[in-house]
């Protein structure tokens, strides 16, 4: 008999390891399974929507190769959220399974193809919640947003005003690196649209967005071959303050319609400006200079012409 009990050994340990590969391939299963559940996706939305102050929803998760993918999600934002509306499209998401453990989406690289912003009213009506079923959060709570770095190809960022005003960025791509109390932004493209204003080319932006403020350093607009220099910082829940620097920035964009074919030339200087966000209104302060200015097309300069009958009148150089 005692020849046989090295046979039994092998053979109750090679029993052991099957159901222990069993085990852990059925527990694979299982959590892969989980990854892929509804549940789980409500739990990935509430983590995202808590750490943006907003309630939304994925479109449904895949797995593939440990990364996550998913056609898109949408937002509206709570009172304290900076933005009203958000759109993400073609997400892609390299979560760290360590964060599981704690409860946490710990993300160490997030890729959004196209993201589409509005920002909030800040005219004092609140926007509208998603509604969100009840098991939805009952089934979240707890779970927390770890982000390391975000890479957004194309986004697209728009506001209004109270006066009607509207604007504008698109086709900004930029990078996103949160830390412990700030989300950084580092912009490299894009068009800034205003209302009144003349388009301008973001040629590199870098912002700090806080629950309370958005800072704008080292920011280099670009109209034709002029550069403008902004800095500042916008409290939401009152109003922008900037500083600019420009030089040899065309001054017919910034003139009433009226004015557009009576003065040309450039502008240069510093110039402070202070916005409101509960009214639209802008205040703007400065010191400027008028390069190569010339004024026509005025009535008084014609009966000049006339009366001296000297052509040269009807257009006044400026200096």
């Amino acid at each position: 008999m005692t020849k046989f009990r090295p046979i039994t050994s092998w053979i109750g340990l090679c029993l052991l390891a099957f159901l222990l590969l069993a085990a852990a391939v059925f527990g694979r299963g299982a959590f892969a399974w989980y990854l892929r559940s509804e549940g789980f996706r409500q739990k990935i939305a509430a983590a995202v929507g808590h750490a943006l102050k907003a309630e939304g929803t994925f479109l449904p998760l895949q797995l593939v190769d440990g990364t996550f993918y998913s056609d898109r999600f949408v937002a509206r934002g709570n009172s304290g959220a900076f933005f009203s509306e958000l759109q993400a499209d073609q997400i892609r998401a390299a979560f760290n399974w360590r964060g599981f453990f704690h409860r946490t989406c710990l993300i160490d690289e997030l890729n959004v193809q196209q993201l589409i912003i509005r920002f909030a009213n800040r005219s004092g009506a609140e926007p509208t919640p998603v509604k969100v079923a009840p098991q939805q959060n009952r089934s979240s709570e707890g779970w927390t947003l770890d982000l390391r770095k975000a890479n957004v190809a194309q986004s697209t960022w728009t506001w209004a005003t109270n006066d009607g005003t509207a604007g504008s960025i698109t086709g900004s791509s930029f990078t996103l690196t949160p830390s412990s109390d700030s989300w950084p932004f580092d912009a490299s493209s894009g068009k800034l649209s205003q209302t009144g204003w003349p388009v301008l080319s973001i040629e590199s932006a870098k912002l700090r967005y806080t629950s309370a403020y958005l800072f704008v350093t080292e920011s280099v607009l670009r109209t034709g071959n002029r550069r403008i220099r902004l800095s500042g910082e916008i409290d939401f829940k009152q109003a922008a303050n900037l500083q600019t620097q420009f030089a040899d920035v065309p001054v017919t964009p910034l003139l009433p319609p009226d004015w557009r074919v009576r003065l040309t030339g450039k502008v240069a200087g510093v110039a402070s400006i202070h916005a409101p966000l509960s009214d639209g209104s802008v205040h703007v302060e400065g010191h400027m200079q008028l390069v190569d200015g010339q004024v026509e097309a005025l009535p008084l300069l014609d009966q000049i012409a006339t009366f001296t009958r000297t052509e040269r009148f009807r257009r006044l150089s400026l200096s």
